[in-house]
């Protein structure tokens, strides 16, 4: 499974690849592509990404490069993996639902993986959510790693530069 079989992808996808196939350099506006509600619901970053800022955040795609990103598939074996994943996802994501990480990680992909269904939560959970995420990762690395190789309080995100 990948990303673009999510469901706010399904319809794009097989349009995308028909696109890139008769008109592969077509220049798409980022914006047909993208549905940035499903990354974030804060609005100062649904403003900063409908904003195009040069050199920072790309207002055009070529169908055949967003045809291109729907091709690509995970690694199906990760038996290499050997260290503990905490995996994180929002219950409301749209980008990568629970159900899809389910499915992913029940196909042993890392075998070592636990993962965490953040209720009320949705894609930028590390952007919308610091202040609830890092204790739970810092919680979960104490647990996996051992209470000595983890820093005491480090559930606080560093102030210095």
């Amino acid at each position: 499974p990948n990303v673009y079989h999510e469901p706010s992808m399904r319809l794009k996808v097989p349009a995308l690849r028909r696109l890139a196939a008769i008109a592969p350099m077509a220049r798409l506006p980022i914006k047909q592509i993208a549905d940035f509600e499903a990354v974030s619901r804060s609005p100062e970053i649904l403003d900063y990404m409908r904003q195009e800022v040069d050199g920072i955040w790309c207002s055009k795609v070529t169908a055949r490069s967003a045809a291109s990103f729907s091709a690509y598939e995970p690694p199906l074996d990760w038996p290499e993996v050997e260290t503990p994943v905490l995996v994180l996802v929002g219950e409301g994501d749209e980008m990568v639902s629970p159900a899809f990480t389910e499915k992913v990680l029940a196909a042993g992909r890392p075998p070592k993986a636990e993962l965490q269904v953040l209720p009320g939560r949705d894609h930028l959970l590390f952007h919308d959510h610091l202040d609830s995420c890092l204790p739970l990762v810092c919680g979960w690395l104490r647990g996996a790693l051992g209470e000595t190789r983890v820093a005491a309080g480090a559930t606080e995100p560093s102030t210095t530069t």
